[in-house]
């Protein structure tokens, strides 16, 4: 399939806040490609900025809509954490999930317009290129994915991110430090930091936080955050009834304010490699150690070892861009199965980048796996506790 489109084609791309997305959007546009801007909000920076960004898309010759998918992007964060779907070293791969999201719901927004093309700017041959072609392959089979680095005019137009920069300028597009060589990726779930010091692995204290403090600058009082789980998925925070979204930025407030969820990783790449990077995901920190906690006391250990398994492999399948395989979609289903006993409410303290677990309660009688205990007895026998001695084993 060639890799060019056409002058007078009609493509719809997914554009984003970055300097290459925005800059080679605007080049398609002069090539005399018909170019339509869908601009996800997905929580990566406030409402009033990506409109203006929009604007100045459209000014330059883009016509951009922004597309709310915040919910989206807090559903799938969360069942990311109900899964327990990390990859790796274990850290929350934020950026994977919101490239299911952007296709899942953009390629549909595209096809409704009369648009066969998927454009976006990922690197060619790298993660997200080969993560976005893979969503599209199967979730739009008659749509075609498309990147602009994979056309030799456009490397040739842009040999680098001063390029970019200069020709972002030139049209009008706000550059705020973008013309730096890094690069930032961000959703409601989480940010990535990658860049040119990064790469370097004796570089160390080289990223700007976005949505947490460190440790030692995190408040010098504990604060208490209680989760209330039904079927391991979050329904209630500190006791009220809340949306996945409400959810998610709550836990993120949280987690942040007291310097969780920050990974140092170097992870193995799809193509065989090794990359550095950061990542930030306070919320899902805080609320996969309060879900973890559940699971522990409502998991029997053949369940638990089953999850770990299945864990591991949702993990990776979102990393490599296979979110809706029949593997992910069997493993999950397996897993809504597994974790069907874990209710309750999980109460925690956190201070400077700690979570101190306080209490667990409110687990539905014949859910908490049967616990074995010593000194409830005197100390010089064992017994196993069930739910008609629920007040000695710590659970209400």
């Amino acid at each position: 399939m060639s890799t060019l489109i056409a002058p007078g084609e009609q493509i719809g791309f997914a554009v984003s806040e970055g300097l290459s997305s925005r800059a080679v959007a605007v080049w398609l546009a002069e090539q005399g490609v018909k170019v339509h801007g869908f601009l996800a909000d997905i929580g990566q920076r406030p409402r009033a900025e990506l409109d203006g960004l929009a604007a100045e898309l459209a000014h330059a010759g883009v016509p951009t809509e922004v597309v709310d998918l915040r919910r989206s992007m807090a559903e799938l964060s969360l069942d990311v954490v109900r899964y327990s779907a990390r990859y790796d070293d274990g850290y929350w791969n934020t950026t994977g999930a919101s490239r299911a999201v952007l296709v899942s719901e953009l390629a549909g927004l595209m096809a409704e317009r009369g648009l066969g093309v998927f454009g976006h700017t990922s690197v060619d041959g790298g993660n997200d290129q080969r993560r976005f072609s893979g969503y599209v392959r199967a979730l739009r089979p008659g749509m075609r994915a498309f990147t602009p680095w994979s056309d030799p005019r456009c490397g040739d137009a842009f040999a680098g991110r001063a390029d970019l920069a200069a020709y972002a300028a030139a049209h009008g597009l706000t550059l705020a430090g973008d013309e730096e060589i890094r690069s930032v990726d961000g959703n409601l779930g989480g940010f990535s930091h990658e860049g040119t010091e990064l790469e370097s692995l004796a570089a160390h204290g080289v990223v700007h936080r976005l949505m947490s403090v460190a440790p030692r600058d995190a408040p010098d009082e504990s604060e208490t955050f209680s989760l209330g789980l039904r079927h391991g998925r979050p329904a209630t925070v500190d006791g009220q009834q809340i949306d996945a979204l409400a959810c998610l930025v709550r836990a993120n407030e949280a987690g942040g304010r007291n310097g969780l969820g920050f990974s140092d990783v170097l992870e193995n790449r799809l193509n065989g490699t090794k990359c550095r990077g950061v990542y930030e995901a306070p919320g899902l920190e805080l609320l996969g150690r309060c879900t973890r906690r559940l699971y522990q006391a409502t998991l029997s250990p053949e369940r638990t070892r089953r999850m770990e398994e299945l864990s591991r492999l949702l993990g990776t399948e979102l990393y490599a861009g296979r979110w809706f395989s029949e593997h992910a979609v069997d493993a999950r289903a397996e897993l809504d199965d597994i974790v069907a006993p874990a209710t309750g409410t999980v109460e925690v303290e956190i201070y400077k980048g700690n979570v101190f677990y306080r209490s667990l309660s409110d687990v539905p009688p014949g859910s908490a796996v049967p616990r074995q205990a010593r000194f409830g007895a005197g100390g010089y026998r064992w017994r196993v506790m069930d739910d008609s001695e629920r007040e000695e084993t710590g659970i209400s």
